[in-house]
């Protein structure tokens, strides 16, 4: 029995961030034997959640041209 995973879509962006912030996410994913990307996929999804349960679910809102004018 053979399954299929559905894809893991990632972006690259570029950001500036506080260089000691920067070292120990460094630190962090060295001890913890993981790629920096995923420490800091890992906070984003708390810093997310924790919005979320203040704020309430985030929702994109999709727009289209046509309702510009």
């Amino acid at each position: 029995v053979q399954t299929c995973a559905l894809p893991i879509y990632e972006e690259r962006f570029c950001t500036i961030v506080n260089s000691e912030t920067l070292k120990k996410i460094r630190i962090i994913a060295n001890r913890e034997g993981l790629a920096i990307k995923d420490v800091v996929d890992a906070a984003f999804d708390k810093a997310i959640s924790s919005y979320e349960r203040k704020h309430g679910k985030i929702e994109e809102i999709k727009k289209s041209a046509k309702d510009l004018f």
